[in-house]
């Protein structure tokens, strides 16, 4: 029996129903054209030395304007967001949103080195990443083929390497996402150090609670679909290709 919007959207964990509004909205500004797409994207200059603060956000949730690419793009990332808050942080909200603020941090900075347009795609293999070094056990599939977590980021970058595509995304995200379960999973239990726990005010703002069930054993992903470009891009501008990963 097909499940209604509402039941699905009742289901879904406050910060995933927040990204996914986020996400949607500033789709809405970029495809209108009430904001040109530029405003909404990486730039070192305008966000330090104009203040354009708002760009570090956009560009994290900014998958480019409507089209099936997007579609695709967004329900990846509700996926891995979904997942991340119905299992590892399952009733610990201040955790995942320090996480999430972590993971966009470093991925900004790795976007502004490497001229990076977008952080949302290399966002969402880093919380693939996470998912499946924390899930091993799961089975995600690629079109028609099933793959073991523990391998599933690195079938489906080399999926982006036979279609051609960049894997820059890619592999910012896998780096991202390996060097937060160094930092938050390993070196605690090597070593004993606690370098990036949430910091108590941010668990004073958002206030644990659980909220879920388990997560599902099983998580099915479908092949990517090429990324679609920006209406309106600076000429300096290397976009590249890009992609969707998984989704359930």
């Amino acid at each position: 029996m097909a499940q209604s919007f509402e039941s699905w959207w009742e289901k879904l964990g406050p910060i995933t129903k927040i990204i996914l509004v986020l996400s949607v909205c500033i789709t809405i500004v970029g495809s209108s054209g009430v904001v040109s797409p530029y405003k909404l994207i990486v730039d070192f200059n305008l966000t330090v030395f104009s203040f354009q603060i708002w760009r570090i956000v956009t560009a994290a949730f900014y998958l480019g304007n409507f089209s099936f690419p997007w579609l695709m793009a967004l329900a990846m990332l509700v996926t891995y967001v979904k997942l991340h808050e119905e299992s590892e942080f399952q009733g610990r909200r201040a955790d995942f949103v320090w996480m999430l603020t972590l993971l966009i941090t470093f991925l900004t900075v790795v976007a502004w080195i490497f001229s990076l347009p977008l952080v949302s795609f290399a966002l969402t293999m880093s919380l693939c990443w996470i998912f499946c070094k924390r899930n091993p056990t799961a089975k995600l599939s690629i079109y028609f083929f099933e793959f073991s977590a523990n391998i599933f980021p690195w079938a489906l970058l080399a999926f982006h390497v036979v279609l051609g595509q960049s894997v820059m995304d890619d592999v910012a995200g896998i780096v991202a996402g390996h060097g937060f379960l160094f930092l938050h999973d390993m070196l605690p239990k090597t070593h004993g150090m606690k370098l990036v726990e949430t910091p108590q005010f941010i668990k004073t703002w958002i206030p644990h609670q659980r909220l879920f069930g388990s997560v599902h054993s099983g998580v099915h992903a479908v092949a990517p679909a090429g990324r679609q470009p920006l209406n309106e891009q600076p000429a300096h501008r290397n976009w590249g290709q890009g992609r969707v990963l998984g989704t359930r």
